[in-house]
């Protein structure tokens, strides 16, 4: 929230768990982040708060692991043993999108052979060493345009169908409907035969024409996830978008916090790297901000 939207909207106890919160955002932290955990939780009175914003945000697995490898509560915490369970749930639930994705790579994009890269998601296993830790509640691939009718054809037949209105749960029901998707929008949500929401998207920024389609798949490299071998963005493609991607949307959800902790471990990350593409792409000062936020968030005690 803007400042002064959060004084508005933050009660004293959700504020009072904020710092920890944002610490917490993440699947690892250096020794001065573990003894700023300690320092915090010990102050911290109301943890049912904060289980309830992390759950809210999708870091709760983040917040768990941290609060049982710390001992931050006690291991009887019906709050601790709340966030065990829910961190369980997310796990299987990683481990469905897993399979999912590659059920619909298979089943859809392989035999067709259309140009496309796989975004976010569970795509990012390879800079998590526990990657089910990190919320993942969908599934997006960019696509080639002239690919995407063979694409929604071949997906249709093998029992996906295209969403006409996500919010209103409403489904295609003619090719009008297809048509007024393919017309107005540059992104088609399918839900599969098992109930999982996959993107499929013509543009990664809404048709902004800041990541060109054709050079961002011509860029594109491949990773494994779970035995399967994707087409996915380099990191410092990745870096780039995922900070014009968060940023957009004001950092609603915190377990995007953990996504660029997790891409400087890795070693592909390269900040000169991500700067010059940022530079590439007009959007130096998105990454800026990110690298700033990212580090401002892992150090409460700056602020």
């Amino acid at each position: 929230y803007p400042p002064g939207a959060a004084r508005r909207v933050l009660s004293a106890d959700a504020a009072a768990a904020a710092p920890l919160l944002l610490l917490l955002a993440r699947d690892r932290l250096d020794e001065t982040q573990v003894d700023l955990a300690r320092q915090l939780a010990q102050g911290l009175r109301d943890w049912h708060t904060l289980a309830a914003l992390a759950s809210a945000k999708l870091c709760l697995p983040f917040v768990h692991h941290h609060v049982a490898a710390l001992d931050l509560l006690p291991r009887d915490s019906p709050v601790r043993q709340a966030m065990h369970a829910a961190t369980l749930q997310q796990a299987a639930r990683w481990l469905k999108l897993a399979a999912e994705q590659r059920r619909f790579f298979e089943t859809c994009l392989a035999p067709v052979d259309i140009p496309h890269v796989f975004v976010k998601g569970v795509s990012l296993d390879r800079y998590y060493p526990e990657p089910g830790l990190r919320t993942c509640r969908d599934i997006d691939v960019l696509v080639d345009e002239a690919g995407m009718d063979v694409m929604i054809e071949a997906a249709q037949a093998a029992g996906y169908r295209a969403i006409l209105d996500v919010h209103r749960g409403r489904f295609v029901e003619s090719a009008r409907d297809l048509r007024a998707i393919r017309r107005y929008k540059t992104d088609v949500p399918l839900l599969s035969p098992q109930g999982t929401l996959i993107e499929l998207h013509t543009a990664l920024d809404k048709g902004r024409d800041i990541f060109d389609t054709a050079d961002t798949l011509a860029r594109a490299e491949t990773t494994h996830v779970a035995g399967t071998e994707y087409r996915v963005l380099p990191t410092a493609d990745l870096a780039v978008f995922l900070a014009y991607h968060h940023n957009r949307h004001v950092w609603s959800s915190l377990h995007w916090l953990g996504d660029f902790s997790a891409l400087k471990r890795h070693p592909s990350w390269s900040e000169e790297a991500a700067r010059s593409r940022a530079a590439e792409l007009g959007l130096p000062e998105a990454v800026d901000a990110t690298l700033a936020f990212d580090h401002l968030a892992g150090r409460p005690d700056l602020w």
